[in-house]
């Protein structure tokens, strides 16, 4: 059982925490000595300690620093006093936390048993590993035998780990190594055979019999073993033909000793034939094994093909890298894409946000003005989330018959507050035509329309009507120059016009446009300067024509 100890002067607190915590399977003892504390401490040994700040005799922060010269036993603080500059001083004497008094006893035993876990469970397990009495400290870097420590460099301490782990184990070569490189130390086979030579050099300071043995064979005997699996079949046929060619000759009546010579010399070949084609094999494995370790395999990194099989996986093995190397940098073009499309809208979005700070800072209560604000956010986030959709927009659309009109006036209404505000008539005409569409993307594309409409035009109307399947929105704005009209669908892109308004950041229109062209709806904008803009999106769709 795990030893808590309490020290609390007040009794109903201190035998209400034991109790709860000895149903939990804990160990407790209460401290009633309060002026030998640390006496009570060296003799119970708990692993963890709970201490209340106001005591007889010595107040907590004394304790904690006596238990702290001799011990790093966890602390908790618990105490009424709930002035930041308790904790602060509480956390400067070697607290691990602080509990204000009232408190939630579960809370109490989450936070204890959290403390507990990260102390001893990960500390002593994971952090410090003993073979007989040896003890390697991974977070010093030191193996220790007795009262003598000798100190390791990053790769000798990472091979010893993988010793102590696996102690009395055979560890190949492969698996060290592919620790090391998983561990960012890229070392290779001539290095690690330094790295544990060196080991042995410092081990032997300890005066203790060889503690590093070493097996050999076992990764060339394994090698040797898929060589034999892989090309016994072509020796067997090959000593199958040497049998049966001395045969048909003693079957003609050659002697025996004419045969010998003949059939050493082809054994000899056998022989040597197979050391250079193992020669090549082994290096090819080694090859291999050492591209697996690599983060990118490069082509370099394989041996050249020398048949056609061997020439067929290495084109295979091209087009992998190659088909790698594009979606890796289709990666990098879509992070960098939506890198830049988060600065313009963190830039565009801070706008709102300032405003409403503003009018919260200067007691600014109008329910319009607030409203506005916290709408033009929601319109951002709004942006934000079908521009993450847009990449896999088909997967969302749901295709159905809707009525423009319908979509309009959703859209007219969410956006009252700002024709109210800035004192902007609306001329919406009847629009009684059915279209076959997405209505929540529909929506998004016209509600940017009209924002824009809204947030260019000081003073006017703005004018919604439809022509055919055609939808149009007028409005009395500024208006675009006619050199930026082939750009205002760029991203980021906001013409000479949209610069003298700061809160245009060119994302509204660029998403529009990716939109529509999805949904297959032709847009259009006409525009003059100082008298308005007119965007034109056809609903029309035209049927596919085969002849």
């Amino acid at each position: 059982m795990q030893k808590i100890m309490i020290v609390e002067d007040d009794d109903i607190i201190a035998s209400s925490i034991k109790k709860h915590l000895e149903k939990w399977n804990y160990d407790v003892f209460v401290v009633n000595d309060f002026e030998n504390v640390l006496e009570d401490f060296r003799l119970y040994e708990p692993l963890l300690i709970l201490l209340d700040i106001s005591l007889p005799y010595y107040n907590g922060y004394y304790w904690c620093q006596e238990i702290r010269k001799e011990s790093e036993v966890p602390i908790i603080f618990i105490s009424s006093t709930s002035e930041n500059m308790n904790i602060v001083m509480a956390m400067n004497m070697g607290a691990d936390d602080f509990i204000n008094k009232p408190f939630d006893l579960m809370v109490l035993t989450a936070k204890l048993q959290a403390i507990l876990r990260r102390t001893y469970s990960f500390k002593k397990t994971q952090n410090v590993l003993n073979y007989h009495s040896l003890t390697l400290d991974l977070l010093k870097g030191v193996i220790s035998y007795h009262e003598d420590s000798i100190e390791l460099t990053k790769t000798e301490l990472k091979i010893m780990q993988i010793l102590f782990e696996h102690a009395g184990q055979i560890v190949s070569r492969d698996t060290i190594m592919e620790a090391l490189w998983q561990s960012e130390a890229f070392v290779d086979d001539n290095t690690l055979s330094v790295n544990i030579n060196r080991l042995r050099k410092k081990l032997d300071a300890f005066s203790l019999p060889q503690l590093i043995h070493t097996k050999k064979g076992i990764g060339y005997q394994y090698i040797m073993k898929t060589y034999i699996k892989d090309h016994y079949r072509f020796y067997l046929v090959y000593l199958v033909m040497i049998f049966l060619f001395d045969l048909i000759l003693l079957l003609c009546d050659v002697s025996i000793s004419l045969l010998y010579y003949p059939t050493c010399l082809c054994f000899f070949f056998v022989i040597v034939y197979f050391s250079y084609d193992y020669y090549k094999y082994n290096n090819k494995i080694k090859a291999l094994k050492y591209a697996l370790h690599l983060d990118h395999i490069y082509l370099e990194n394989i041996s050249t093909p020398e048949n056609a099989l061997e020439d067929s996986y290495y084109s295979l093995i091209e087009k992998i890298i190659q088909a790698n190397i594009v979606l890796n940098n289709q990666k990098d073009t879509n992070y960098h894409e939506l890198s830049d499309y988060m600065t313009l809208w963190v830039h565009q979005i801070k706008t709102p946000i300032a405003g409403l700070r503003l009018l919260i800072q200067s007691g600014e209560s109008s329910p319009h003005l607030l409203s506005m604000q916290i709408l033009r956010i929601e319109q951002y986030v709004d942006m934000m989330m079908y521009y993450v959709k847009m990449g896999h927009m088909n997967q969302d659309l749901k295709i159905g018959h809707y009525k423009i009109g319908d979509i309009v006036n959703g859209v007219v209404k969410k956006q009252s507050l700002f024709f109210i505000h800035k004192k902007i008539s609306l001329n919406l005409e009847e629009l009684d035509e059915e279209i076959v569409t997405d209505e929540k993307w529909t929506s998004f594309i016209i509600e940017q329309i009209l924002s824009n409409a809204l947030k260019y035009t000081k003073e006017g109307s703005i004018h919604i009507y439809m022509k055919g399947y055609t939808l149009y929105i007028e409005d009395t704005g500024i208006g675009i120059k006619k050199e930026d009209l082939p750009r205002v669908f760029e991203k980021g892109f906001t013409g000479t016009n949209g610069r003298i308004d700061k809160k245009a950041s060119g994302l509204g229109l660029y998403l529009v446009k990716n939109i529509c062209d999805t949904l297959g709806y032709p847009i259009h904008i006409e525009s003059i300067i100082n008298q308005g803009t007119t965007v034109s999106i056809c609903f029309e769709k035209k049927p596919l024509i085969v002849e």
